[in-house]
């Protein structure tokens, strides 16, 4: 089967084709109940969207068919149709998709700030490349600009790219010359408005509720003998610190102390934020985090969906104090929870974004981009947790449906929403109906969707609509 569209068609449209792929899953969510599930596993799920010029398709098999129509910024407001031809080895067949476009001119930048992080590594991997070489940093490029397509805009840096050598007086030199390359490999694609340095700490024997959290050992190579020598923490962040506000980029970083901290080991959290604040104190920290008790020790704080929730009027107070407050989600929280997972409802993937405006969160963070291996096998008992691209790269039926949240909550913002870049406006909305509103089930959320989509002079775009890009 094989799918394309006329030549003339291409004056006001970019139109993109792609098959849906399945993924197969031995088993569920391990966190929620069947009536919140697509459906039962063991099964094949539909979510990697293929480039490929054809498809073989079987008696009897169907074929899902995934296109993107995309306006040119030249493109007129009014109605259009977008024939598709269908070409069968038997013959075709011609449907007609019709198109809307809105006088809304939508806006290169997306005000919410979106972060996924990503293993580099794996592109190299995957991709048979030598990791850190011209042809991995070629490979990472095709991969930033789909990060840009998908609306991201903060960048995880490692800080383990800051080669670090001591001199034979004892003194350091520090090259951040991969560092650096790597930065500008995806400032070039547009994705790195802001960035986020890697963790510092962590949990000292990697226990969940290991008491006690310790700074990362930062090694330097020693120029006589060749042998590792520790680094001082404050002299490797105070280096980076200054590195950065010599290439113009202090004002947009932000550095995260150790992740996830809950009330076990919030105590040796909160030590170590002092400690490094006291190294560089205009270096911004943020975490994503389970507890609410942090103030003076964080700047952006990301509380995980549910606990966002719980403790909503105490984020909103922080927030009106001028600090900065994101959500993130990982494989929790699930149920009736909205979430990324690959055997969840695409509605409460799109429906992330809407929360942020709802609720006045001004980011989002996600773990688990691209880390690949066993996850795509099905033995993963959260499948998609650990990634949302698959190699190629590919985009998933979840980014796409991801992207509209993001520009749906784009358009609500000009309908006159709550997020600023900076601080959100107040609003009155307490946790109580957070949580009730947040673990509404999704036909609901789909209702909601359907009356939210008049906004400014007429409607946004949406299922066969769209605003002029």
């Amino acid at each position: 089967m094989r799918v394309s569209v006329p030549e003339e068609v291409l004056k006001n449209f970019s139109v993109r084709i792609r098959f849906v792929g399945y993924v197969p899953l031995k088993a569920n969510s391990r966190a929620t109940p069947a009536e919140e599930l697509v459906r039962k596993a063991p099964d094949d799920f539909p979510d990697p969207l293929l480039d490929l010029p054809f498809v073989p398709l079987q008696a009897n098999e169907t074929q899902p068919v995934f296109i993107t129509v995309q306006t040119h910024r030249k493109t007129k407001p009014g109605d259009y149709t977008v024939p598709i031809h269908v070409e069968f080895p038997f013959g075709s067949i011609r449907l007609d998709l019709r198109v809307r476009v809105y006088d809304v001119l939508f806006p290169k930048r997306t005000r919410l700030w979106f972060t996924n992080w990503f293993r580099a590594d794996n592109f190299a991997r995957f991709h048979g490349v030598p990791q850190w070489g011209n042809e991995h940093f070629r490979c990472m490029r095709f991969y930033a600009r789909l990060m840009r397509e998908h609306r991201q805009n903060v960048l995880l840096v490692p800080l383990g790219l800051v080669k670090v050598f001591r001199r034979p007086d004892g003194s350091f030199r520090f090259d951040f010359s991969l560092f650096d390359r790597f930065i500008a490999t995806f400032e070039s694609e547009g994705v790195a408005e802001r960035l986020e340095l890697s963790h510092i700490g962590g949990r000292k024997t990697g226990r969940w509720e290991d008491p006690e959290f310790i700074a990362h050992t930062f090694w330097a190579t020693d120029e006589l003998t060749g042998e590792g020598v520790e680094v001082p923490l404050e002299t490797f962040l105070q280096a980076v610190r200054d590195h950065l506000k010599a290439t113009g980029r202090l004002k947009k970083a932000m550095l995260h102390i150790a992740d996830e901290p809950i009330p076990v080991n919030v105590a040796s959290w909160k030590a170590l934020s002092q400690r490094v604040h006291s190294a560089v104190p205009d270096l911004p920290r943020i975490d994503a985090i389970h507890v609410h008790d942090l103030e003076g020790y964080l700047e952006v704080w990301v509380p995980q969906l549910n606990y966002f929730a719980q403790w909503l009027d105490v984020y909103r107070q922080r927030q009106r104090e001028g600090n900065e407050i994101w959500f993130y989600t990982a494989w929790v929280p699930q149920g009736k929870w909205t979430n990324r997972l690959v055997d969840y409802p695409l509605i409460k993937t799109r429906l992330l974004h809407w929360f942020n405006v709802r609720y006045g969160a001004t980011g989002f963070l996600h773990w688990g981009w691209n880390f690949w291996g066993d996850v795509m096998t099905g033995e993963l008992q959260s499948p998609g947790d650990a990634f949302i691209v698959y190699p190629g790269p590919a985009a998933s039926l979840r980014m796409e449906a991801q992207r509209d949240g993001i520009e749906d909550a784009e358009l609500l913002l000009d309908a006159g929403g709550k997020v600023s870049r900076g601080k959100a406006r107040d609003a009155t909305t307490s946790s109580a109906n957070f949580r009730a509103t947040a673990k509404a089930h999704h036909p609901r959320f789909h209702r909601l969707h359907q009356k939210s989509r008049r906004v400014g002079k007429g409607e946004t775009a949406g299922v066969g609509e769209v605003a002029r890009d």
